[in-house]
């Protein structure tokens, strides 16, 4: 998971945004960071790839967004959109399947968040406690130390019900996505 409780760069995040940084480091504007692959790893608190999309999985879920568009790497995957816009089942396979190709599923951590953050400015390195919640097992702190942190963590998977007036006197079912 962490060899030597370490690692050269961690990414907080494993939506688009994560794949994004990894699959920067693989060409030319990251080049001079020389990171290798083996040295990254990623961590979510989800259980897979594809942050909000790995989260939503209500029925009718779709990309309000043109998917040539809104889908990262369309050209280096080869990969062509089956709808204008994706289901969300289409845009989860396909951030599996970026994972897949670009060799990002050893270098995941699952089930895991970055509770605390600190600059270790002698080392010049990030001191990282994570916290990893795994169904059936005891929960998991674990301190590691990386060169670099990429915070790529979003929170479009956390509910927020709409703040207008008389929302909270509604007696009917809600839902927001």
């Amino acid at each position: 998971m962490f060899p030597d409780n370490r690692c050269e760069l961690l990414i907080l995040g494993a939506g688009w945004g994560g794949w994004i940084v990894v699959c920067s480091t693989q060409y030319a504007w990251l080049r001079p960071a020389a990171f290798v692959l083996e040295k990254i790893r990623i961590i979510d608190t989800a259980g897979g790839f594809g942050g909000a999309w790995y989260w939503n999985r209500y029925p009718g879920l779709a990309c309000d967004i043109e998917s040539y568009c809104y889908l990262p790497l369309l050209e280096e995957t080869g990969y062509m959109p089956k709808h204008r816009y994706s289901s969300g089942e289409e845009v989860r396979t396909y951030a599996e399947s970026v994972a897949q190709k670009w060799g990002l599923v050893d270098s995941a951590v699952f089930q895991t968040k970055a509770d605390k953050l600190v600059w270790d400015e002698e080392n010049k390195e990030w001191q990282v406690d994570l916290v990893q919640t795994r169904k059936g097992e005891q929960v998991q702190r674990l301190n590691i130390r990386a060169k670099f942190v990429a915070t790529v963590n979003g929170v479009q998977n956390w509910p927020k019900i709409p703040g207008f007036p008389g929302i909270l006197d509604y007696q009917g079912d809600i839902f927001h996505s």
